[in-house]
């Protein structure tokens, strides 16, 4: 599973750790999700750590650090437009 999500570009710092979907379907055609958590340890020990042939991942994205990081930028961008006044 790392190794896809490091293929994929990795998660950066929008990409929630701790509540990435797994969807993978059983021999029956039945699709089952599965949340999983990357900050667990124990995650390496997880029966669904090596991905399948036609697992789906889904990564939900991080607003609030995103909001943060952009805030961030433009503090610093007003702050030094005032600064050159």
């Amino acid at each position: 599973m790392l190794e896809a999500l490091a293929q994929a570009g990795d998660l950066g710092v929008y990409g929630k750790r701790d509540n990435i979907m797994l969807i993978r379907e059983d021999m029956t055609g039945q699709k089952h999700v599965v949340r999983l958590n990357l900050n667990d340890a124990n995650i390496l020990n997880s029966p669904y750590y090596y991905l399948q042939q036609n697992d789906v991942l889904y990564v939900e994205p991080n607003h609030v650090k995103k909001l943060r990081i952009q805030a961030l930028v433009l503090l610093r961008l007003y702050g030094s437009l005032l600064w050159e006044l």
